[in-house]
């Protein structure tokens, strides 16, 4: 029981942890939580990091409690997943509920403007660190050549049919997830 009790505390201080200094949210702490339960607590090995990263981006809701539900769930079942859900969400609900109450007096504070102007490097420092995170593990996944070769095609296909193409976003990821499918028919991955 008191073992139980440990792990919760762990997913709920560990994912309150993550919530508070991830600014910027979603992408920008993909980072954040690989370091957390890669590489200090190995509750995943990297590429199943690298697989929950695909499933919370493109399920519906934010990636970063996507994530933490997932997480919660493999290492504490349905009371983790509950603890890593709640704990992720409080820091930017209550950030929010501050922001809003001071924004309300304050908005043209150029101090203010100056500090949320700095927040946004810091945002686009986490995304940049998230990208190279993910980009890093799905690399690292793959063991052949073709594979990493039908990465980057598929990837250039997901990109066309969004931007070129137009296509809604879920129905691209479904039909890059059906050509992976195929992949796996043709034995390339």
């Amino acid at each position: 029981m008191f073992q139980s009790l440990a792990i919760y505390l762990e997913l709920f201080i560990k994912f309150l942890k993550i919530s508070t200094i991830g600014f910027g949210g979603g992408w920008s702490i993909i980072n954040l939580i690989e370091e957390e339960v890669v590489r200090r607590s190995k509750w995943l090995n990297e590429e199943e990091f690298s697989d929950l990263v695909a499933i919370a981006a493109s399920t519906p809701g934010p990636i970063a409690l996507n994530a933490a539900t997932y997480i919660g769930y493999k290492v504490g079942g349905v009371v983790g997943s509950a603890i890593a859900s709640f704990a992720v969400v409080l820091p930017p609900y209550l950030v929010i509920l501050a922001v809003a109450y001071g924004l309300e007096y304050y908005v043209d504070n150029p101090y203010v403007k100056g500090f949320l102007n700095g927040l946004k490097a810091v945002v686009l420092g986490l995304f940049t660190l998230s990208a190279y995170t993910v980009f890093r593990n799905t690399l690292a996944s793959l063991h052949t050549l073709p594979q990493t070769f039908l990465l980057i095609v598929l990837t250039a296909v997901f990109i066309l049919l969004l931007y070129r193409v137009k296509l809604d976003a879920v129905v691209a990821v479904a039909i890059v997830g059906l050509l992976g499918v195929l992949a796996t028919l043709l034995k390339i991955w």
